[in-house]
């Protein structure tokens, strides 16, 4: 599958110096000259606003036609729910800020998807959630040290780096100050226990994550669940701990949820083949 994020002002602003307010439009421009390069059979001119180019050509070309599966990210415009709607693309929610928190984005969503007359299908939303497996609720506070790091450190950005003025569009910006879709944190002051009961982190024994992540993958419809394994300072071995008690306990129990209703049409063509499910005793993953 192509992701395709929108991006964030700090990046395109500050690191590039894209005016903010044609962030976004620049960002459509390009994702439809990428496609029009995937599918083109001969070399083609591009004039567009934004960018120029006399010779475009492609090669090698995809091996999924017209395109391969398309994921655009979000974070809580609302204009990135309906664009992505409208394109019949998968959505992933990159909220950082776990299942629970996501509940209002969710709800729009889908109601968004169902005024636009789009199927239910869970496949189309992707989410994203930090996990932290291990062998007791106790013991998963090893997770600890890492998960504050990550958020204190790595995932913590001024407001004002993230509200530059003009990168957001008028409809999402008076959506935001009326109803937002998303809460904003301050998340300085959180330690573990506060980033674990607010779902930030989903952590605890096996069946305390499989019980959690059911609810949540059920709560939100999600046929894309991104499971966030390593973060923060986490070392090596304890990364490795996490994937593998994941595989083996956790993901089992909980992929193929949604198969016997729908097809995941975002998906790879050749990647879409019937697989018998592994099982916690087959200690498969």
């Amino acid at each position: 599958m192509a992701g395709f994020p929108t991006g964030l002002p700090t990046g395109a602003t500050i690191s590039n110096g894209v005016i903010p307010i044609e962030q976004g439009e620049r960002y459509r421009e390009a994702l439809q000259l990428v496609l029009k390069a995937w599918q083109a059979r001969e070399v083609f001119a591009w004039n567009g606003k934004h960018y120029q180019l006399p010779m475009v050509n492609l090669w090698p070309r995809p091996i999924q036609q017209p395109h391969p599966p398309i994921w655009i990210p979000g974070s809580g415009s609302a204009t990135t729910v309906e664009f992505v709607v409208d394109r019949d693309d998968c959505f992933c929610h990159l909220s950082y800020f776990g299942a629970k928190n996501a509940e209002t984005l969710g709800d729009y969503y889908w109601d968004t998807v169902a005024s636009k007359g789009r199927d239910a299908n869970p496949y189309r939303l992707g989410f994203l959630q930090l996990i932290g497996v291990s062998e007791s609720d106790a013991a998963a506070e090893e997770y600890a040290p890492h998960v504050e790091y990550f958020f204190h450190k790595l995932l913590y950005t001024p407001q004002y780096y993230q509200a530059i003025p003009g990168y957001q569009d008028y409809p999402s910006l008076m959506r935001g100050l009326k109803a937002p879709l998303r809460e904003r944190f301050d998340l300085r002051g959180l330690k573990y226990k506060d980033f674990v009961d607010r779902g930030f982190l989903i952590a605890g024994s096996a069946a305390t994550v499989r019980d959690q992540l059911t609810e949540a993958v059920k709560r939100l419809r999600i046929g894309h669940l991104l499971t966030l394994l390593h973060f923060g300072s986490m070392p090596h071995q304890l990364c490795l701990k996490n994937i593998d008690l994941f595989c083996r306990d956790v993901l089992p129990h909980i992929e193929g949820l949604w198969d016997d209703e729908w097809q995941d049409r975002w998906w790879p063509q050749r990647l879409q083949v019937a697989r018998p499910m592994a099982s916690a005793a087959d200690g498969g993953c």
